[in-house]
């Protein structure tokens, strides 16, 4: 190190060390050849070593004239005390005596984080944004940009143009995207043991994923959540391909340092390795004071003296910090934000004019920096704004213990249930899709566990709803079984019972709160289409149960903090509806509301594939009967009056759609639209009757049996909400009724041709199991669908199970001969038809 030198006598990076390990004590040999593979120098002959050899080239040859530029090829090898050769083994070295001045290397790593919660949509248009736009500004300058995982999942929702920034400012290579767990839970703090990372694991896979899917890359340089240190966390990040952290400098002097703190060193544990930055905190001080006063002249003082300092160029002088103390933290204060990024520009145009200060990433100064020391073991420390030591005394305080239990608890179950899979395989792809579902839930649900002054956050969501992770990990018992059947108990540890019915093909959650429905898992491929169990309307938000109809938050009721707070008017405009499901019932008779239904407890009939919800309200009784049938809903209601003279009965329904949820919560926005079957749509519009997730083709679509006066449909978040409205005039004594159907519908993406009249649509698909074609157009004669492989060969002839202008076929995965065909793709097209334009199966087990 480095690998490109300059031997020019300037006194900066005249030679490069060269580092040679060997197994066992032994002679060792070192020489160099040009790019031709002319021998130009030997620099060790025969020294004897017991494990390392350092030596150093000045870029001479045996003439001791100075070479050409170029790349050059290191070469060694050993001879052990009984005379026996190694391998040669070679590495490369580029000399280049045109290289620039020394420099200061500084490092600016801006950390952003929000749980998921309406507040990240407020931190972006405070903060988040404007400190991208404003790093972009200064394009000959590299930053580090760290986004937590669920600060990620907000905007996709909230404002994506803020990620598409990130995005282009890493494709630029201005940016180095680092890498944590996804709710920036303590490492040290969800473990149960000091070798347990199961959680973190998850953690680490979760956020490394969501950043490769957002932004394209795969981050090596990891943010240490709160900075707690523990020896053993070293193997964690490397297991997962991480292969530099920071650490807070007074955890490094106790630790045994020597030299100076802003050298980079390395750390050891259990024969894995990774590069450890210092956390400064004087320095951080320094930047904040500069971005709040516009004053640059202490850092600049501050990093020419260690210019001077640094005559073998080995420092990296970093600064870690919150992004939110670039803008929204004096926004919360009622200070304009936009004073804070035009102080960040001032500090950054400052460093620009000034040639001796290079400000860089951690993977750009590891390409041509030596480490001054390995520092093993680090010392066990926590972060100094926690406390140092007496934090550890706060993260074993009962309230943390408890629900480090509870998490465990929980992760038990889920394991429980993995690790039957094996008794199913290799019929299992549905199951894993739930359990990695149950991971994230219960994953979503640990954010900042521990932090300092964690007592706020017990009894809140934000750890409570760990619990629904347990009714994805049930869903994926149940594919597993493949069993129908139905039963009532508490299956999310909420304290309420819920009622489940499992089908064929589904599981269904209802609640006998409303009649309303909690979830629906389609257990053919193993996603959720209602449900959308993890947005809290604010931090600090009660835990009631999983049935309480969430009421909508708006301004600031989701952030009161800022209440009196006008420098953006617009956030108090802004309305969040979180965890919305599907069946919330508003009723009035001849005008008067008949209150929350929602909280209204009815009783109910259940039986295998059925249950029935009995509205008593007074003189007019409504019997709320769902159905269910393959990937399929249908709700009837019935209104019987014993009034004297006729009522006007009006009834809508409000139902949160969220299709493939998992896929939703971590594509965005852009996942949903509105669908009428056919057409899709970002806005609703009248004509629309479902939701489609248009990343995996997964939808949601009513039919009305009985047509409404009208739909309205809404945004909430990670979820679009379609509600219809009926009046039904009842006569005295007499009665009305209303029926919709609620089904998994596929969406190709691609409307059939224009007056085709016939079209084939497939659910689900992809299948696990059993599919569903739906042939749409009039029927003249009972039709037959063929199903063909990919070859072209014939498969399967299937008939007619249907028929009212609409036939439907089942298929099993079945050949003719009663055998299962292989995965892989089929196709389906009416026989004997012109118009159908047919329909690709994707049967995968």
């Amino acid at each position: 190190m480095p690998t490109t030198f300059s031997p020019n006598d300037d006194g900066y990076r005249d030679t490069t060390a060269i580092e040679v390990r060997v197994s066992e004590p032994g002679f060792i040999w070192v020489g160099i050849e040009d790019s031709a593979g002319s021998f130009v120098r030997a620099v060790a002959e025969s020294i004897f070593a017991e494990s390392t050899l350092v030596v150093g080239w000045d870029g001479k040859n045996e003439d001791s004239q100075v070479v050409a530029d170029g790349r050059y090829t290191i070469l060694a090898r050993a001879r052990d005390l009984a005379g026996h050769s190694s391998a040669t083994e070679s590495t490369t070295v580029t000399v280049d005596k045109d290289q620039p001045p020394r420099q200061i290397d500084v490092i600016l790593l801006f950390h952003a984080n929000q749980n998921l919660v309406p507040y990240g949509k407020t931190a972006n248009l405070a903060c988040y944004k404007g400190v991208l736009t404003t790093l972009r500004s200064h394009p000959s300058q590299k930053f580090v940009i760290h986004f937590s995982g669920s600060l990620l999942s907000d905007l996709l929702w909230f404002d994506p143009s803020t990620i598409e920034i990130l995005r282009e400012g890493v494709a630029d290579g201005q940016f180095e995207i680092v890498g944590s767990t996804y709710i920036q839970n303590i490492i040290y703090s969800t473990r149960l043991a000091p070798d347990d990372f199961q959680f973190n694991q998850h953690q680490i896979a979760i956020h490394k994923d969501l950043i490769k899917r957002t932004i394209g890359v795969e981050p090596v340089s990891f943010w240490n959540p709160e900075r707690v240190w523990s020896q053993n966390i070293v193997k964690l990040l490397c297991d997962n391909g991480y292969t530099t952290v920071q650490v807070e400098d007074h955890i490094l002097w106790d630790s045994g340092i020597t030299g100076s703190e802003y050298a980079v060193r390395t750390t050891t544990y259990d024969g894995n390795s990774v590069y450890v930055f210092t956390d400064d905190k004087t320095f951080e001080g320094m930047i904040n004071g500069a971005i709040d006063s516009g004053d640059t002249s202490s850092v600049l003082s501050f990093l020419h003296d260690l210019y001077l300092e640094d005559v073998n160029d080995l420092y990296a002088v970093c600064y870690h910090e919150d992004m939110e103390a670039t803008g929204l933290w004096d926004y919360e204060a009622g200070e304009d934000p936009a004073v804070d990024l035009s102080n960040l520009d001032k500090l950054l145009t400052a460093f620009e004019n000034n040639p001796w200060i290079k400000v860089t990433t951690y993977s750009e100064f590891l390409e041509n920096h030596s480490v001054y020391e390995d520092i093993s073991p680090i010392v066990d420390g926590a972060a100094d704004w926690m406390g140092r030591d007496a934090w550890f005394d706060e993260n074993n305080e009962p309230d943390a213990q408890a629900y480090r239990e509870f998490f465990d608890t929980i992760r038990d179950t889920i394991n429980a249930i993995h690790a039957d899979f094996a008794a199913h395989a290799p019929d299992t792809i549905a199951a894993r899709n739930l359990i990695d579902l149950a991971w994230f839930t219960l994953c979503a649900h640990q954010y900042e566990f521990a932090v300092h002054g964690y007592q706020g956050m017990v009894g809140t969501t934000q750890w409570e709803l760990a619990r629904t992770a347990l009714v994805s990990a049930r869903a994926a018992r149940e594919a597993l079984s493949g069993i129908p059947h139905s039963y009532v108990g508490d299956i999310n540890w909420d304290g309420k019972d819920e009622i489940v019915i499992v089908s064929e093909g589904d599981l269904f959650v209802f609640s006998p709160l409303g009649g309303r429905l909690l979830y629906w898992f389609d257990l053919e491929d193993g996603t959720e289409q209602v449900g959308n169990e993890n947005f809290m309307t604010s931090y600090g938000e009660t835990y009631t149960d999983d049935a309480t109809y969430v009421e909508p938050t708006e301004g600031c009721e989701a952030y009161p903090w800022l209440c009196d707070n006008m420098i953006f008017p617009e956030i108090h405009t802004w309305k969040f509806e979180a965890r919305r499901r599907c069946l919330n019932d508003s009723i009035w008779i001849d005008g008067s509301s008949q209150g929350d239904l929602t909280s209204m407890q009815l009783t109910y009939a259940l039986d295998s594939s059925s249950v029935e919800f009995y509205y008593n309200l007074g003189a007019i009784d409504i019997t709320k009967r769902i159905s269910t049938s393959l990937h399929n809903l249908t709700i009837e209601y019935d209104i019987a009056s014993v009034l004297s003279s006729p009522a006007t009965v009006q009834i809508e329904i409000e139902n949160g759609l969220s299709p493939d949820y998992l896929d939703v919560i971590l594509t965005g926005r852009r996942a949903l639209k509105y669908w009428d079957g056919t057409d899709t749509s970002s806005i609703f519009t009248p004509s629309m009757r479902g939701v489609v997730n248009v990343e995996t083709g997964k939808g949601l679509l009513f039919d009305f049996k009985d047509q409404p006066d009208g739909v309205t449909g809404e945004d909430n978040v990670f979820g679009l909400e379609i509600s219809p409205r009926w009046t039904v005039e009842v006569p005295s004594y007499g009665n009305g009724s209303i029926a919709i159907t609620l089904s998994i519908g596929s969406y190709s993406g691609v409307k059939p041709p224009p007056g085709s009249g016939e079209r084939l649509l497939v659910m689900p698909n992809p299948s696990g199991r059993r599919v569903m074609i739906v042939f749409e157009g009039m029927v003249q004669e009972e039709p037959e669908l063929r199903i063909y492989d990919a070859l072209g060969r014939h498969i399967r002839t299937l008939r007619l199970i249907e028929q009212s202008g609409l036939a439907a076929f089942i298929w099993d995965g079945l050949d003719s001969s009663g055998r299962r065909v292989a995965d892989g793709i089929y196709f389906a097209r009416i026989a004997k038809s012109r118009r159908s334009s047919g329909a690709k199966i994707i049967l995968v087990r």
